[in-house]
């Protein structure tokens, strides 16, 4: 029976594979968080882990001895980076680099969630997993250098999956996403301002928890870039949900965001992981019951 610790698991994408693995049975869970469990459920075990303590983090991995390593946890807002540089980097870069450690002590797997944050957002297309990284904000550089020490101390051990703006259904306490945001300001007749000169790929969280299911299955090594299919400007997203939601277009009010931290264009191709690991992906349309 494997054994999984999910680190980050109150978080939106960690609670989300900790439902989906459970669900599936797919071994013996162990779910970690800073702070106490805030969805307690059935199927798993729960531990608080700091893991910016290396102590904590070597007893609770040498004690557990798992299969595979999860790490979805991090320290994510980009204005929080910005302002508390060297939290970030020890939540972003050091507990990973913890991690890796004793996943090599125990002969642990590690699967490591990054972010499309990595890249510059100079490219014209979709950036693939050979192009290099260049992040121009604090959360991308630490998320980088975190990608760094991963492939330097499990070469064959670990994956890499960069995600971006992901979105699903919100537990009650968890931040709203994107694509929640837009359509609850729709639903109540609301506007909302959104920016015309960012593109991304965005990402139904259940995709992402397939895809890391995948990943151990296959024990998938190197990056993978874990996105969804359909490409979108922030405001053409919005424009897109109003049509299928059937509300007013003109509630989406278009701006320039002239974002010096937030790249311009980070659509992630998924091509690789759809040919290696078997990925599949929902539309949006899909995901509103379009």
């Amino acid at each position: 029976m494997n054994k999984v610790v999910i680190t980050g698991a109150n978080g939106f994408v960690g609670r989300h594979l900790l439902n989906h693995l459970v669900s599936k049975r797919f071994g013996e869970i162990y779910a970690t968080s800073l702070n106490e469990d805030r969805y307690p459920g059935e199927g798993y075990f729960f531990l608080e882990v700091d893991l910016t303590e290396k102590e904590q983090v070597d007893f609770i991995i040498n004690r557990i001895k798992p299969d595979f390593i999860i790490n979805t946890a991090a320290l994510s807002s980009i204005p929080a980076c910005e302002e508390n540089p060297e939290e970030a980097r020890i939540i972003n870069t050091e507990a990973v680099r913890y991690l890796a450690e004793a996943a090599e002590t125990n002969g642990s797997r590690l699967i490591q969630i990054s972010t499309d944050f990595v890249f510059n957002g100079k490219h014209s297309v979709p950036y693939n997993e050979f192009d290099s990284v260049s992040p121009i904000n604090v959360y991308g550089r630490t998320k980088a250098d975190a990608e760094k020490l991963v492939t330097e101390i499990l070469p064959q051990d670990s994956a890499i999956l960069r995600i971006a703006v992901v979105y699903g259904q919100s537990l009650e306490g968890q931040h709203s996403n994107i694509v929640e945001l837009i359509s609850n300001k729709l639903n109540y007749g609301e506007e909302i301002t959104l920016v015309n000169d960012q593109w991304r790929t965005p990402t139904y969280v259940g995709d992402i928890c397939y895809a890391i299911e995948q990943a151990m299955k296959h024990k998938a090594t190197g990056i993978y870039h874990i996105t969804g299919s359909e490409l979108f400007t922030i405001h053409a997203l919005g424009v897109y949900i109003a049509q299928l939601l059937r509300c007013d277009p003109s509630l989406i009010i278009a701006t320039t965001s002239n974002d010096e931290l937030r790249p311009a264009y980070t659509p992630l191709s998924n091509e690789k992981a759809k040919e290696t690991l078997g990925y599949t992906t929902i539309s949006i349309e899909q995901y509103l019951g379009g």
